[in-house]
């Protein structure tokens, strides 16, 4: 079939399994909303741990590498067979390798509103009768397959304490369930674990 072409039914099926990757919509939509900066509270459950913080964006991983590439890189020495010229410019490229990558997911992306807006832009468009390539690459740009997570907190059964970490991505095939925190009016929140079950009475 042409990719002039809108998809076929069965072909468009084909295309929604082939990149959900998250079977949940709700949990992808709160991601796509933690993309334009309004990420929730949340608490997922993963492999029997449960881990608390702030959706956030990509970016926020991508700095965090790229700043700690950076300090590694600042580390070496210069290698042998290498002038100055090369070895600062070898360390520009490492210190921005991530970022460049989300930089140019994020070009991708304003493309693709752009080649959507003479169908009625993605927020209204009917995937089933634009162009068949056009419909794919939708459908790939609003499911997002890892999430990331701000100010995460990692807690374990059995574990007295909880691990703490700035920033981490999770697959979102790993999430076994999900909830939201609730957030007093200064936007912290405070989620007891492990509570003990009261005697049956």
């Amino acid at each position: 079939m042409s990719d002039d072409q809108p998809l076929h039914p069965s072909a468009l099926d084909l295309a929604h399994i082939e990149m959900r990757g998250a079977p949940d919509a709700m949990l992808n939509d709160l991601l796509l909303w933690a993309d334009i900066g309004l990420g929730l509270g949340v608490a997922l459950l993963v492999n029997g741990m449960v881990i608390m913080g702030q959706l956030g964006r990509p970016e926020a991983m991508a700095n965090a590498v790229d700043a700690q590439l950076t300090t590694v890189y600042m580390r070496l020495p210069k290698p042998d067979g290498l002038s100055d010229e090369e070895w600062t410019r070898a360390g520009r490229n490492i210190s921005t390798q991530i970022t460049s990558g989300v930089a140019v997911f994020r070009e991708q992306l304003e493309e693709l509103e752009q080649d959507a807006e003479p169908h009625g832009g993605r927020g209204g468009i009917d995937i089933t009768s634009v162009p068949a390539e056009l419909a794919r690459r939708i459908i790939s740009a609003d499911v997002r397959t890892h999430l990331t997570i701000e100010n995460a907190r990692i807690s374990a059964p059995a574990q007295p304490g909880a691990t703490r970490v700035a920033v981490m991505r999770v697959p979102v095939s790993a999430v076994a369930g999900w909830w939201l925190l609730e957030s007093d009016e200064t936007g912290r929140s405070s989620t007891p674990l492990w509570e003990p079950l009261e005697e049956a009475r």
